[in-house]
C-alpha cells in the first residue's frame, strides 16, 4: 500500500533516516548525516524577501573508489511553498515548470566555491538532465530565479523535487534544502550572510525509478495540522512510492 507523502517528508527530514553518507564531506560538519534544521526554526531573518530550494548529490562514501561510469541524473517537478503567517495559506513561489535550474559540480566541502561546469539539458516534457558527479565533485542545482515574499510575512517554507539516475553504480545520495536570501538579486558573500540556510534533508539512495525527496522548515506537528498542497491529507506518492522512506534508521557511518 503507498505510503502518505506526509508521513515520508517527515521521515525524511528526522535525523538518523540517512541510507548513506556523501564522500568527501567532513564528518564534523552538521549535514554529513544527514536532516538539519536552522536553529531559529523555520522563519526567514525578519528583513529578508526572497527564499530557493536547492539539491545536492554526491557518491555515497562507500562507493567512492569505485570506478567512473556513464551516469546522468534526471530532475523534475521542483516546487517551492512559502507559508504566510497569518492567512495560514501555503504559497507556490518556485516551479520548475517556469523556472530554469542551474548549478555546477563543487568540490564536496564547497570550499572556496571551487567548481567544474555542469552540463544542463532541458528535455521536451520539461525535465532536466544533468551530468552525473565526477570522482572528487558533487551536482549541487537549484532554480535560477528565486521565490519572493513580503518581509515578516513568512513563518515556514517547503521543497521538493523528483529524482532519478539513468545508472544505479556508481552509488549515489541526495538530499535538499533551502536557502533564505536578503531578495531576489542579492549577490553570494562570504559567512552566508546574504542566504542563511532553513535546512536540510535526510540523504536518500538514487536509483532508476523517480525519487521524491522533501525539506521543510518548522515543526512536524504543524506540518500535519496544515500541509503544503503536495502533501494535503490521503496524497499519496505518484512517482516514488515513498522509496526514501525505506532507508534504516541509523545506518552506517561511513
Amino acid at each position: 500500500m503507498p505510503c502518505l507523502m506526509i508521513d515520508d517528508a517527515i521521515l525524511q527530514n528526522t535525523a538518523g533516516y540517512s541510507s548513506g553518507y556523501p564522500a568527501g564531506v567532513p564528518k564534523m560538519y552538521a549535514w554529513y548525516r544527514g536532516a538539519t534544521k536552522h536553529r531559529t526554526g523555520g522563519e526567514p531573518p525578519a528583513h529578508f524577501t526572497a527564499v530557493t530550494g536547492w539539491g545536492s548529490i554526491y557518491r555515497e562514501a562507500r562507493s567512492a573508489d569505485q570506478p567512473e561510469s556513464e551516469q546522468s541524473v534526471d530532475l523534475a517537478n521542483a516546487k517551492t511553498y512559502v507559508h504566510i503567517r497569518d492567512t495560514r495559506e501555503w504559497r507556490l513561489v518556485q516551479d520548475q515548470a517556469s523556472n530554469t535550474m542551474a548549478g555546477a559540480h563543487f568540490v564536496p566541502n564547497f570550499s572556496n566555491n571551487e567548481a567544474l561546469p555542469m552540463k544542463l539539458e532541458e528535455r521536451a516534457e520539461g525535465s532536466v538532465t544533468l551530468s552525473g558527479p565526477p570522482a572528487g565533485y558533487n551536482n549541487h542545482f537549484w532554480p535560477v530565479m528565486r521565490g519572493t515574499f513580503d518581509a515578516g510575512t513568512v513563518d515556514a517554507v517547503y521543497f521538493q523535487i523528483d529524482i532519478k539516475v539513468s545508472n544505479p553504480e556508481p552509488k549515489l545520495i541526495a538530499h535538499v534544502g533551502v536557502d533564505w536570501w536578503l531578495d531576489d538579486q542579492a549577490e553570494f558573500v562570504q559567512g552566508f550572510q546574504n542566504n542563511p540556510t532553513a535546512g536540510a534533508s535526510n540523504w536518500v539512495t538514487l536509483t532508476e525509478k523517480w525519487s521524491t525527496l522533501k525539506f521543510y522548515s518548522g515543526d512536524p506537528e504543524k506540518l500535519r495540522l496544515n500541509p503544503p498542497p503536495p502533501l494535503v491529507p490521503d496524497a499519496v506518492t505518484t512517482m516514488s512510492n515513498c522509496a526514501p522512506s525505506h532507508a534504516a534508521k541509523g545506518a552506517d557511518k561511513g
